[in-house]
Formats: structure tokens, sequence, C-alpha cells
């Protein structure tokens, strides 16, 4: 046990005493999808895996790699939160690139 991102998620659930359905509200997505991510059917995109490690309060290096030690440092629980900003603002940027996109389209559209 412990070799997969599965295994570490469904052992830190387990050593806490958590369950599926606080995790998956914390994540604000289904319980299946939880369940899928501990049997391995389902890989979490990066933003999960960041969201997971705050939850747990755990490094990443750790859910994905399984190295260094299960506690993330503060310093490590820092970089796990701006690493979860920045992609946060990554997808509003591409949001409104997208929307931009969109309405150039119409406007190049009606001009036509």
């Amino acid at each position: 046990m412990e070799n997969t991102l599965a295994d570490r998620m469904k052992l830190l659930r387990t050593k806490r005493g958590s369950t599926q359905k606080e995790l998956s509200y914390f994540l604000k997505m289904d319980r299946s999808n939880v369940a899928n991510y501990e049997n391995g059917k389902r890989v979490p995109t990066i933003d999960t895996v960041i969201k997971i490690a705050n939850f747990y309060g755990v490094s990443v290096n750790y859910l994905l790699l399984g190295e260094e030690s299960q506690e993330a440092t503060p310093y490590m629980q820092q970089i796990n939160s701006l690493l979860h900003s920045l992609l946060e603002k990554d997808k509003k940027i591409q949001e409104l690139a997208n929307t931009l996109s969109l309405l150039k389209q119409g406007v190049y559209a009606q001009v036509s």
C-alpha cells in the first residue's frame, strides 16, 4: 500500500477518520469522484490535487510521489495555496480570453 496517489489518498482519509463525503464537500464535487480517485479509476487534476493536499495538510509532493514527510510545512502549505491561487487566476484569464474571442467573432460577423 501507499505506492500510488490513490493509495495515499485512501490512507490519509482512513488515518484522519474522515469520509469521502467530507472530502467531496470540500472539493465541491460528487462523492463518486473521490471514490474513483481512491480506486485509481480516475486521476484528479493538479488543481484538485492541491486542494486535497490542503484538506489533509500534506504536501503535493507527498500525494503525487510519496516523497518527504507527510506533513506539509507551513512553507509548503503556503506554496500549495499560491499554486491554487495561480491556477484560479489562470482559469479566469482563460475565461476572459474566450469571452473576448466570442465577442470579437460576433462583432466581425456583424461587420462582414
